[in-house]
């Protein structure tokens, strides 16, 4: 297993509804060295999309996420990863070239300017919408600011560890 960098509660709990609301295409927006989408992944029936936008970083971290998504793929998930910004147009049009999407994870780049362009470029490709790194005790950041907004006008949940 990659390493996981979401607490392990608030992830599961995550993983406990995409598999309750029976998720089969998922789209992740920043998966480091793909600890989440291989957790998540077991919550997901053999055969659903999954998709990763990511930076290009390290070697070392590129490898594993695509060492991740290959075994994926081999176990019967149809995997794609797009390396780039996910600001950039082209990266948008290859998401949306998969999508819609049942479930759809922003966790790249946490600044104001950076989720709120990802919830608006992809929030719209997903029937659910999961953000991470929303709790208030962290350290201010843009993705805890544009949950207070967002959570006023939707429908939500919350997977806040104590």
């Amino acid at each position: 297993m990659a390493h996981l960098l979401q607490d392990t509660d608030e992830i599961t709990g995550f993983c406990q509804l995409l598999k309750n609301e029976n998720v089969r295409s998922y789209l992740e927006i920043g998966s480091f060295s793909g600890g989440s989408i291989e957790l998540i992944a077991q919550y997901l029936p053999v055969g659903s999309r999954i998709v990763s936008i990511d930076l290009p970083s390290k070697h070392t971290k590129q490898i594993r996420l695509s060492q991740v998504l290959v075994g994926l793929k081999q176990r019967g998930y149809d995997t794609r990863l797009f390396v780039g910004d996910s600001t950039d147009p082209n990266m948008v049009r290859k998401a949306n070239k998969f999508g819609p999407y049942d479930a759809v994870f922003i966790d790249g780049n946490h600044t104001l300017p950076y989720v709120s362009s990802d919830w608006k470029n992809y929030g719209p490709m997903g029937r659910i919408v999961g953000f991470h790194d929303i709790a208030k005790d962290k350290p201010p950041h843009g993705a805890s600011s544009l949950w207070q907004q967002l959570k006023k006008e939707f429908r939500h949940v919350e997977f806040i560890s104590a």
